[in-house]
């Protein structure tokens, strides 16, 4: 039997009897990771009982973010003997600063009713925050989701540690902590739309920043979509063409990277971008931002070109010709 390496990534959690929904929207996406599949057809989901088989060893769990107990939702006892507590937290590994964050804790209770607590900081001595939820009578598997808006300073953590009023005299508990990312904003520092247009990206983290990165993209009419374009070599005779991708990487749009030593909770990054050599359209320009932790974040703008005598780029470059490509394609019907 031959092992695919796909672990099946649950992007976003909804709690409803502890089912995990996708939703993918951010850029701080966290991967809870809720089992694997091997011979392309047969799923080993983790699970909270005994039944021979630990999910985490089969396909590639690495990228899987670490949760109370491995990395499995909800913690599988196969795992490892006396590897899932009484209590688990389910959170996020990182998010943006201002974020609204879902917590979930799950209680395995031997005496009902009781209560949850999810509390600031890292251990019992945490400060209430009012995150508080009744297990009713009998509810011996509790679930309960809770939401917390996370504060707006970036580079920072804040930890949380749930119990209930029945397992805290025994010290039982799980903490997990999340990072919260740099701030990042961009800026235009001109009103023009030509000729060399000065960006700003501006970085903000207590953990110093470390890196600052901008990318040009510009809208397809064809699509309606942004897509990436080659300016990582003003000199080409492609620049600003959407021939990045098929022909010269993932990073072909990025007009410059800034490094710093890590000193500085605040960097503003000055990018020139030389409009003159791209068209009229409109253009999305995404900066990004790192510190320390090797977290980072980004932002946008968008501006559209009003170049005198604007470049034709797309339209005339020559491997993007409608001309050339109505031949290209006959001449391929007639070879095949």
């Amino acid at each position: 039997m031959s092992i695919i390496n796909k672990t099946i990534f649950i992007v976003s959690i909804f709690f409803i009897s502890l089912l995990y929904v996708n939703n993918v929207n951010s850029i701080t996406l966290s991967k809870y990771c809720t089992g694997a599949q091997v011979c392309s057809s047969y799923n080993i989901d983790c699970k909270s009982v005994l039944d021979g088989f630990c999910p985490e060893k089969y396909g590639n769990w690495s990228s899987c973010d670490p949760q109370t107990f491995g990395k499995c939702i909800p913690c599988d006892p196969d795992c490892g003997i006396g590897i899932c507590g009484k209590v688990e937290l389910i959170a996020p590994l990182k998010a943006n600063p201002g974020e609204m964050i879902k917590l979930i804790v799950t209680a395995k209770l031997s005496e009902t009713p009781d209560t949850i607590n999810l509390l600031k900081g890292i251990d019992l001595a945490g400060l209430d925050i009012g995150l508080n939820s009744q297990c009713n009578t009998g509810e011996t598997s509790c679930a309960r989701e809770f939401t917390y808006q996370l504060p707006n300073t970036g580079g920072d953590y804040i930890c949380f540690t749930a119990t209930t009023n029945g397992l805290k005299p025994s010290g039982v508990k799980a903490t997990k902590c999340v990072a919260i990312n740099p701030e990042v904003q961009v800026q235009l520092l001109t009103l023009s739309s030509y000729g060399i247009i000065p960006v700003n990206v501006n970085v903000k983290s207590i953990a110093n920043v470390t890196k600052s990165e901008l990318y040009i993209f510009k809208k397809d009419p064809k699509t309606n979509q942004f897509r990436p374009v080659k300016v990582d070599d003003i000199n080409s005779n492609d620049y600003c063409s959407f021939t990045c991708i098929s022909s010269y990487g993932s990073t072909c749009n990025l007009l410059e990277t800034k490094t710093y030593p890590g000193t500085s909770p605040v960097v503003d990054s000055i990018f020139n971008w030389d409009s003159t050599k791209c068209d009229n359209k409109e253009f999305r320009l995404e900066g990004y931002g790192y510190d320390t932790r090797n977290n980072y974040n980004n932002d946008t703008k968008t501006i559209t070109l009003n170049n005198p005598n604007p470049a034709c780029v797309d339209e005339c470059y020559i491997f993007n010709s409608q001309v050339l490509n109505t031949i290209y394609i006959k001449i391929k019907s007639w070879i095949v």
